[in-house]
């Protein structure tokens, strides 16, 4: 009707008053999947805005709002924010997707190469408020995904990763599993002797669950 083709000009667009009204009273009715894909695709949308949009078409979960969000993040939409970046990985995870577990692995691998604390308070902030927003974002994601993709995933990583820093993030990934798998148990052992003290300690409580 007129009300509804309004709305989803507007929303398109990414007014704020709409966008607002979609998240507080519309967020189950289907019909503005396409505005918040057109809306989504505007290059002046804010992050904020992205993110609403998101977590909207993660509660319509229909086959439509589904593609809406693998095209989002195909087309790397807002890849620059990783909180929104995060937010459609999380959405497509929990609704069977799990493409966006390499953010988690290079999120995970990101927070493991942060070792170095600024002396400086204002960079030490922002060095802890990134390190949260990795450790949060790569956490959520790993909750929601399936642990058949994400041991698929690991599988995938593991004979091929060298860096100490990526392998903590495969490490971490593994706990999201409920045992290690068998198959990847001689790389874990290769890895515990060839391992410096900031893994050592990751892979000794790993392999303790054998």
């Amino acid at each position: 009707d007129q009300a509804s083709a309004f709305i989803s000009s507007q929303i398109a667009k990414g007014r704020f008053a709409y966008i607002r009204a979609l998240k507080l009273i519309d967020h189950r009715n289907p019909v503005y999947v396409s505005a918040v894909h057109e809306m989504l695709l505007n290059p002046d949308t804010t992050a904020w805005t992205a993110y609403q949009g998101v977590t909207y078409l993660w509660n319509i979960g229909t086959p439509a709002a589904v593609d809406v969000l693998r095209d989002a993040y195909d087309r790397d939409i807002h890849k620059q924010d990783f909180r929104t970046r995060m937010h459609i990985c999380e959405a497509l995870a929990a609704l069977g997707d799990e493409r966006g577990l390499s953010d988690a692995f290079e999120a995970l691998g990101e927070l493991f190469g942060m070792t170095e604390e600024p002396a400086d308070a204002e960079q030490r902030e922002q060095w802890e408020d990134r390190r949260e927003d990795l450790q949060e974002g790569a956490e959520d994601l790993l909750q929601r995904a399936s642990k058949a993709a994400i041991e698929s995933f690991v599988g995938s990583k593991i004979e091929k990763t060298d860096s100490a820093t990526y392998r903590r993030a495969l490490t971490e990934m593994l706990w999201y599993l409920p045992e290690n798998p068998k198959a990847m148990l001689p790389t874990l052992h290769t890895w515990k002797a060839e391992a410096d003290n900031s893994l050592l300690g990751d892979l000794d409580k790993l392999l303790s669950r054998e």
